[in-house]
């Protein structure tokens, strides 16, 4: 099957009822029983949203949901009793192996990145680790951006990281200029964005460089909007490309421009909601699964292939194909511009005129 009639197939409605019985071959219309092992209410009705784009009127979508406690064993036992077909989450490494290890003959598509859990009948389908660094990097290389600063809190993961995106820019032949770390205290903060300034100025006033420095940014939502009120004040968001992984891409009152790999897709049943990447996985999650159980009567092995196809498919939150049992995605960049979102790069061209039902 090309990739162009399995998007054609993909984007369309199904419909959900509640009876259990078991995954089988059958001429008359099957029931297919999906158990969904979930940290929130907003990741099943997400992954649920998923599932009800796929019309198989010969299949019946019986779906539980299950919030995750600390008794994983305790709801494991009430999951195999409704003798589920396939298993959606959990999304932590270490509840994924003990659900494996009770449901061991049953899919299970986890929420995890961990690789080590990939294998059997489990499948590790969140983001890989650094994936979304690498597009951004990838990305900004094409477009002549050669001069990278990593600017970080002052934390020990920071270091961590700092480490490997220096790799990824020396294999990429890209430069790192230099990398600040900062605290929110503004002495701290002021002295800092002095100090990228006075770099930023110096590379922008060299006539070998043909493109605006990068600024690396990584931190969480409730520290960004300080960060970005000082990037603003020292008008760094116009001398450099902000950029960084998708969750850079906050709700703030007053936005500056930001280069990060996302998608400006609207997602069915959420188009009034902002969504992130990781909230576009819960998503997807749901389209692939409703996709591989298919409209044709079909056994585990035919669902399975269907999850394993080379090419792959694209989702709402990119190009998604597993290897070994692992997702890899390639992610498409957006730029945004205020309030005003931009698909920088469109990693799937062909496909793009194409869009979701």
């Amino acid at each position: 099957m090309n990739i162009i009639t399995l998007l054609t197939a993909f984007f369309v409605l199904s419909s959900c009822s509640s009876s259990p019985t078991s995954y089988q071959k059958s001429t008359n219309t099957d029931s297919i029983n999906i158990a969904m092992l979930l940290s929130t209410e907003q990741e099943q009705k997400l992954i649920t949203q998923g599932l009800k784009q796929h019309k198989n009127p010969n299949r019946k979508l019986n779906i539980k949901s299950y919030i995750l406690d600390n008794n994983i064993d305790e709801i494991m036992k009430n999951v195999t009793s409704h003798d589920p077909n396939i298993i959606l989450g959990p999304v932590f490494s270490k509840d994924t192996k003990q659900a494996a290890s009770i449901a061991k003959d049953t899919p299970i598509i986890s929420l995890s990145n961990d690789p080590n859990i990939a294998g059997g009948n489990v499948y590790a389908f969140g983001h890989r680790a650094l994936e979304q660094t690498e597009a951004i990097l990838g990305y900004l290389k094409t477009n002549d951006t050669k001069n990278f600063i990593l600017l970080l809190p002052s934390n020990q993961k920071s270091k961590s990281l700092e480490r490997l995106i220096s790799n990824m820019l020396v294999k990429s032949n890209l430069a790192l200029i230099k990398t600040e770390y900062y605290t929110l205290n503004q002495n701290n903060l002021d002295k800092t964005m002095r100090s990228i300034l006075e770099i930023v100025d110096t590379l922008n006033d060299d006539p070998v460089n043909i493109a605006k420095p990068a600024i690396y940014i990584s931190d969480e939502p409730e520290n960004l909007s300080i960060l970005f009120d000082a990037f603003r004040q020292y008008s760094l968001d116009y001398k450099a490309i902000i950029c960084g992984e998708n969750k850079i891409d906050i709700i703030y009152p007053n936005p500056i421009d930001l280069t990060f790999p996302g998608s400006v897709k609207p997602v069915p049943g959420f188009q009034n909601e902002h969504l992130t990447l990781k909230d576009r996985m819960y998503f997807d999650l749901g389209l692939l699964t409703g996709y591989a159980i298919g409209n044709e009567s079909s056994d585990k092995k035919e669902f399975l292939n269907k999850i394993n196809e080379p090419s792959g498919y694209v989702g709402i939150g990119g190009l998604i194909k597993f290897e070994r049992q692992v997702a890899h995605r390639k992610y498409d960049i957006i730029q945004r511009k205020g309030f005003v979102y931009h698909t920088a790069h469109l990693q799937h061209n062909k496909l793009k005129t194409i869009p979701p039902q």
